[in-house]
């Protein structure tokens, strides 16, 4: 519906252009009959006349009587004429300014109601990117990089709590001082409780911004999907699979915990597919560049000077 209106506002302006083209043209045509039309000879007299009878009486004959000083000046006049050129005349002089005019007229309009299409133009492109531009702020990026800052605070924090390498590839088998080592059984017990209870819930609303937001996220260099929030969904779901199995509260039981890292590996505390570790440096970039189109757009909009020479460099 929005879409329709602007279409509509459009064409009012098109046809209002077409108008004031239209009165231009009837006003210069006016100017150009008008020069047209022969006015009175400065200094034309109406002749006086009289009549006498011959000497038959059978006939009328006029006689003219004219001042000298009359004479001789329309006979000036008509030597003036018949040696005056053409282009040189008062009339074809009024009439060349009247066409000029015309002309004029007709450019000056066309130029101005082109000018006024290409401004509404670029506003009505200007709100529409704006309007993406906050969809993508609003319901992806922004919550997304919400989201993945307070997982990354939220895992260093725990990862220093208990005195592991806060690395996703080590945890399981290294120290906070990159000494290979163990995790203890109340690591394990803590980090499947902190899985289910805060990076998963975390993790799955991750995940539901990409799979339900996916129209609002930005192409990448190769015009394809970015392949970090592939990566992001491929480790969630491998995630849950492992987190699923956990459900073996027999196999699972405390005490066990260490004997089965042993055994099957961190693969059963983990994923084979990672984090992406690129995600936070991916929100944070997306963030800030949505942001400062979002400012420019925003005092772009609100100023018609820029609106226009915008346009102007279209």
């Amino acid at each position: 519906m929005k879409i329709l209106k602007s279409q509509r506002f459009l064409s009012g302006i098109l046809q209002a252009g077409h108008k004031t083209k239209t009165a231009m043209l009837v006003l210069g045509l006016f100017f150009l009959v008008a020069a047209c039309i022969p006015s009175p000879v400065r200094g034309q007299v109406d002749l006086p006349k009289s009549s006498s009878r011959g000497d038959g009486g059978s006939g009328e004959s006029f006689t003219l009587h004219l001042n000298p000083d009359l004479t001789k000046h329309l006979i000036a006049v008509t030597e003036r004429v018949e040696n005056e050129k053409w282009y040189s005349s008062p009339s074809f002089i009024t009439i060349f300014v009247s066409i000029a005019g015309i002309i004029v007229t007709i450019v000056i309009a066309k130029n101005t109601v082109k000018s006024g299409l290409a401004t509404q133009r670029k506003i009505l492109i200007d709100q529409e990117r704006l309007k993406r531009v906050n969809a993508q702020l609003n319901e992806f990026y922004a919550p997304l990089h919400a989201l993945d800052s307070t997982g990354v605070r939220l895992w260093k924090k725990f990862c220093e709590t208990y005195k592991r390498n806060c690395d996703q590839d080590k945890f399981l088998t290294h120290d906070e001082d990159g000494i290979e080592s163990g995790p203890p059984e109340e690591f394990l017990e803590c980090y499947m409780r902190a899985m289910r209870e805060t990076f998963g819930p975390l993790n799955q609303q991750r995940e539901n911004l990409v799979l339900t937001k996916a129209a609002l996220v930005a192409k990448d260099q190769n015009g394809d999907f970015p392949e970090v929030l592939i990566k992001l969904v491929a480790h969630v779901s491998e995630m849950r699979s492992v987190m699923g199995r956990w459900q073996d509260t027999e196999k699972y039981k405390n005490g066990k915990l260490r004997s089965i890292l042993q055994k099957e590996g961190s693969a059963a505390f983990y994923p084979q597919f990672k984090f992406p570790a690129d995600l936070a440096e991916f929100a944070k970039e997306g963030f800030d560049r949505l942001r400062a189109m979002q400012g420019t757009l925003e005092d772009t909009l609100s100023s018609p000077e820029q609106v226009a020479e915008g346009a102007t460099r279209r």
